[in-house]
């Protein structure tokens, strides 16, 4: 999928999305079967979506889903150093991967990998469990 704003255009992976389906400013992307999916978007992709009343973006494989709010998704010190080193949101590129009945959300921005956890503000950027990122 190709989000484009003005001269800006922004991709929304994978290509081979089963089902869509879109009611009361969620949008339900359904990657179909069972098996592993990963999904990659930036911060573009989830702002275009805001702007075009999508609150909410449903990524699923299977019986797994991951919900992102389209607007202020992240959230905590991680984040808000990171947006005071001047990091824009648009510059935040995010990896879902729903595989073996489990979820993870990671986030790449200046150079270094974070995890994103589920909080009640959003998702919480915390250090990689990889060892790679870096506040």
């Amino acid at each position: 999928i190709h989000l484009r704003t003005g001269e800006t255009e922004s991709a929304l992976a994978p290509a081979d999305i089963a089902g869509i389906a879109l009611e009361a400013g969620r949008l339900r992307l359904d990657g179909g079967g069972n098996s592993a999916q990963e999904w990659t978007l930036d911060g573009l992709a989830l702002r275009t979506l805001a702007r075009s009343g999508i609150d909410t973006l449903e990524l699923c494989s299977g019986a797994l889903t991951v919900s992102l709010r389209t607007s202020d998704a992240l959230s905590g010190p991680v984040y808000a150093a990171l947006r005071a080193r001047g990091q824009t949101d648009n510059t935040f590129a995010y990896t879902v991967t729903l595989a073996g009945g489990e979820t993870r959300i990671e986030v790449a921005v200046g150079g270094n990998r974070y995890d994103a956890v589920e909080s009640g503000d959003g998702l919480e950027l915390t250090e990689s469990n990889d060892g790679e990122a870096g506040t």
